[in-house]
């Protein structure tokens, strides 16, 4: 609706009858509340949603939200398309990423995960998982949301890509353990000083 000074604003108007002993209306009330701070209020809070909610699918990261009984309150786009997850419970969800687990890190997965979950702090597991066939280093924290009495009510889990960081830190570690090899075999050198004056 158009103000005095030419502004559109939002308004709400509501009506109700009157009516007369006979049901026949006597007159109409009628109220006009401005609720133009309101739909701009939620305009924004939407537009900062999508915003997030693209941000979030955009980021190579995986994230996920469950409550404590185990419903899953949210996955990002990212992890569903790289599991191909239906929505289910964490049980579920659990098993389907184990499976991917490589052998020799599945008892560490499921102990420190199973063990994190009971104790209720944050906690994290670095593991290897299969992408494409191929086996890469991943890191997953689990956070816990709290009430106000301290109860956890919703956990947050969060997985990244740390391959490349694993790959060069064994790199590093075996370059120095060449080095160092290297060092021990040698005879020490003479460091002969000489004046050139």
């Amino acid at each position: 609706m158009r103000r005095a000074d030419v502004v559109f604003r939002w308004k709400s108007v509501h009506a109700e009858p009157v009516k007369d002993q006979d049901g026949r209306i006597v007159h109409w009330c009628g109220m006009c509340l401005d609720i133009d701070d309101q739909i701009r209020a939620e305009e924004a809070r939407q537009l900062g949603e999508r915003h997030l909610q693209r941000l979030v699918d955009a980021l190579p990261i995986h994230i996920n939200s469950w409550t404590p009984t185990g419903e899953i309150t949210y996955t990002n786009t990212r992890f569903v398309e790289a599991l191909g997850l239906p929505h289910m419970t964490f049980e579920g969800f659990f098993a389907a990423v184990l499976a991917l687990v490589h052998p020799e890190d599945v008892e560490r997965f499921r102990k420190t995960i199973t063990q994190g979950l009971r104790a209720g702090d944050a906690f994290g597991v670095r593991y290897r998982r299969s992408v494409d066939g191929a086996f890469r280093w991943r890191e997953t924290r689990f956070e816990p949301r709290r009430d106000l009495d301290g109860v956890t009510v919703e956990w947050f889990g969060l997985a990244i890509d740390v391959d490349d960081d694993v790959r060069m830190q064994e790199a590093l570690s075996l370059a120095q353990a060449n080095l160092a090899r290297a060092s021990q075999g040698r005879k020490p050198c003479r460091v002969l000083r000489i004046n050139c004056s």
